[in-house]
């Protein structure tokens, strides 16, 4: 009879942390990166009897979360994949509308009315409405060069500033991992599953896979190691921080990852945040900015060896003038001289000298459908190509990052099947606990009636 109670003692208890446990997950139902979790529950050893053996009821083995590692790492992975391309495709659409294409005020339109300018001058050389004509149209696209320079490279400043926004949050990320994995060692120690912390913990890990390629190993002493690409950011209870070497980048000061404590560069990443940044500052704007120096300087390159064997409309019809400032380097300070700025007559139409001759003009005005840029292209072409290789590349990234975004959604969506709070399954289970409880509780009074028969007896 007393082994009666002991068995329905037991029984309460377990039930009782079911009951507990079950309200633990209800009332968690909404809690970002919660995991299911469940009693494991096994039965004791039983008592040897000449007879045979009897069960000594049930005991707790563990309270363990549901949760598929597998389904972490795949998730992971694809959510840096995914952080990748969703930051490119941010940075990319912000960054098409600075071109202001097609429009009447961009960049295509100012380079053609400057050669259309010079073709109308053709028409009548002499003209000083048509000469400051050229001069204002050749001012206006010099100044759409400038801006798209300036605001180009102003974009690589702000990669650079939101690069360093990444770091400060990934630092903070790993010296949270750190604390948590110092607490989760303890607890361990204590013989007690860290069920909430380790969900703590997932939750960082899936922030951190935002920004690289990241995984989790357990070294001999049971401590959590977390790697971001090849390099160790978190090392049990300790944590290594990101850091940065300033350089130049297309005349910006840009900041480079390395580790704090060794001033190595982070290896290893292929995916993520930090990865997209890193490309679009050193290698995608910097692209860009490279094509539109290139139309800049054949611009700048065509007109003034042509502009140089024209005679202009002073006095003694001088030769040699620049159209352009030789000193300019690309699209930055792209400029009309001050020779012609100051006196619209230095602007040279005729290639003889005479009175209304325009060979000059008109060369100027054909460079416009010529295959000056790269021998290859017209000025319009290539900037037309310009525009379109951004456009393309807005709609490649954004393509990507769609795809992964629904491979990522379908991953998480089974992920939380497996590890998430169903409300249904949960009350019904508490129903069923609480039955249980109920006879559990019948067992403990029955026995207590047989004692007292027993007494009554005795």
């Amino acid at each position: 009879m007393f082994q009666l109670i002991s068995l329905g003692k037991r029984a309460l208890q377990v039930t009782e942390k079911h009951i507990e446990t079950t309200s633990h997950n209800i009332s968690n139902v909404n809690t970002p990166g919660y995991s299911r979790q469940k009693v494991v529950q096994e039965s004791g050893l039983p008592i040897e009897y000449p007879y045979g053996t009897i069960g000594t009821g049930v005991y707790i083995q563990s309270v363990e979360r549901v949760r598929d590692e597998f389904l972490d790492i795949n998730f992971r992975n694809n959510q840096s994949l995914f952080g990748f391309w969703d930051k490119r495709s941010e940075v990319l659409e912000k960054l098409e509308t600075v071109l202001n294409e097609p429009s009447d005020f961009g960049l295509s339109n100012k380079i053609d009315k400057f050669f259309s300018s010079w073709d109308s001058l053709s028409s009548n050389p002499t003209s000083q409405a048509y000469r400051m004509d050229v001069i204002n149209n050749a001012e206006q696209m010099t100044d759409e060069f400038n801006r798209l320079h300036s605001d180009l490279s102003g974009y690589i400043s702000s990669i650079d500033d939101e690069l360093i926004n990444s770091v400060t949050r990934i630092n903070q990320i790993a010296q949270e991992l750190a604390d948590l994995s110092e607490g989760i060692n303890f607890t361990i120690g204590q013989i007690y599953e860290p069920n909430d912390l380790l969900d703590k913990f997932d939750l960082l890990m899936d922030e951190l896979a935002t920004y690289g390629n990241v995984s989790v190993k357990v070294n001999d002493y049971g401590q959590k190691i977390v790697y971001l690409g090849s390099d160790q950011i978190v090392d049990g209870k300790s944590c290594n921080q990101i850091g940065f070497e300033e350089s130049t980048n297309n005349g910006v000061t840009v900041h480079n990852l390395v580790w704090k404590k060794n001033l190595d560069k982070i290896n290893g990443l292929n995916s993520g945040e930090l990865l997209s940044l890193i490309d679009l500052r050193d290698n995608v704007v910097p692209g860009y900015l490279n094509q539109l120096d290139k139309i800049a300087d054949t611009i700048k390159e065509k007109v003034n060896e042509i502009h140089l064997q024209g005679h202009d409309l002073t006095a003694n019809s001088e030769q040699g003038h620049y159209f352009f400032e030789t000193s300019s380097n690309g699209a930055k300070d792209f400029r009309v001289s001050n020779t012609i700025l100051n006196d619209s007559n230095k602007l040279a139409t005729s290639r003889s000298g005479a009175s209304g001759d325009n060979e000059i003009a008109l060369a100027i005005a054909n460079l416009r459908n010529e295959p000056i840029v790269d021998g290859q292209m017209s000025v319009s072409q290539a900037y037309a190509n310009f525009v379109y290789s951004i456009g393309s590349d807005v709609n490649n990234t954004n393509i990507k990052k769609e795809n992964q975004a629904m491979v990522t959604e379908q991953i998480d969506k089974f992920r939380d099947s497996i590890k998430g709070v169903s409300l249904n399954e949960e009350t019904a289970d508490l129903i069923k606990y609480q039955q249980m409880y109920q006879a559990a509780a019948k067992i403990i009074s029955m026995a207590d009636d047989m004692i007292k028969v027993v007494l009554g007896l005795v």
